[in-house]
């Protein structure tokens, strides 16, 4: 099971490597290898593991390598943010990693020296569905949160975009890209900055127009969040270079691309198609997709 995709195989073997330092698997001793899947994901939690696979595969050239560990080590959120946020049409919000190695007041200072402005968002290096993410809105708050995560090492410090709608909702998008096509997940709307699959129970199971809006994203994402930014989409595709990766993002009142995050920590699941059930074919559609891919590389190797 990848990435919560249940693959079936067109091989006779499946072989599950555990690479560590200790542990780097002999490549002579394994049996012909048809196709390889990396499903390490997160390059700030992960990084001594992914260049120890980048090791492993070294030695297994021409075998077909989807999400090659070079290329995920590239999608911290701190690179993201350079490297995306210079796209014209492309706002990503300012990403710095601050060490926590002083005292609340100095760590605090620090933060304020970057002169990103409140609110801003803090959050720890590796976490995942907004775990240890919090809005902070004054000094106080700041140093309430610096207080109580003293054990921490380091902080991701990252720029507040308001990206509420005219009607004063909150909107995020998903989307995969699975061997470099654009695949539509979710299109979410909440009366929260935060949003999660979870959360569309708040106020999209209410409001029909919200669910409609969803359904006019999963059909038409061109036409919903407009040509030029769909192309942008498939720049930034270009520029991440991984055969699979999930990007949230919204579209700004003045239409300009603003994004979230983007890595291959993501996955999509069939858990709200029973009070959502326009999004399954299209969930569907996903997971086809990716098997496909995977039986494709499969057959070259």
């Amino acid at each position: 099971q990848v990435k919560g995709y249940r693959v079936r195989l067109p091989l006779d073997l499946l072989i599950v490597a555990n690479i560590s330092v200790e542990a780097l698997p002999d490549p002579s001793a394994l049996p012909k290898i048809d196709v390889m899947i990396n499903s390490v994901s997160c390059a700030d939690r992960s990084g001594s593991s992914l260049h120890q696979i980048a090791r492993f595969v070294e030695g297994l050239d021409g075998v077909p390598l989807i999400n090659p560990p070079v290329k995920v080590l590239e999608t911290t959120r701190e690179n993201q943010a350079r490297r995306l946020g210079a796209l014209e049409g492309v706002r990503f919000p300012q990403t710095l990693r601050v060490a926590n190695d002083g005292t609340v007041d100095e760590v605090a200072d620090r933060i304020e020296a970057m002169a990103l402005g409140y609110p801003l968002i803090l959050r720890f290096p590796g976490t995942q569905t907004g775990i240890s993410m919090s809005k902070i809105d004054d000094r106080a708050a700041l140093e309430r949160y610096l207080a109580a995560a003293v054990k921490e090492p380091e902080f991701y410090v990252i720029e507040y975009i308001d990206c509420r709608t005219d009607a004063g909702f909150y909107h995020k998008a998903r989307a995969f890209f699975i061997d470099g096509t654009f695949y539509p997940v979710a299109s979410l709307t909440s009366d929260q900055w935060q949003i999660h699959s979870a959360r569309r129970y708040r106020v999209m199971s209410r409001n029909e127009w919200m669910r409609r809006a969803e359904q006019a994203y999963l059909t038409d994402p061109a036409g919903f969040i407009g040509a030029d930014n769909l192309k942008r989409l498939y720049t930034i595709s270009d520029i991440v270079g991984l055969d699979f990766f999930g990007i949230d993002y919204t579209v700004s009142r003045r239409g300009e691309l603003v994004i979230f995050e983007t890595n291959a920590a993501m996955r999509h699941n069939f858990d709200h198609i029973a009070g959502f059930p326009y999004t399954e074919p299209h969930l569907r559609r996903i997971s086809a997709a990716f098997n496909r891919m995977v039986h494709t590389r499969a057959a070259r190797g």
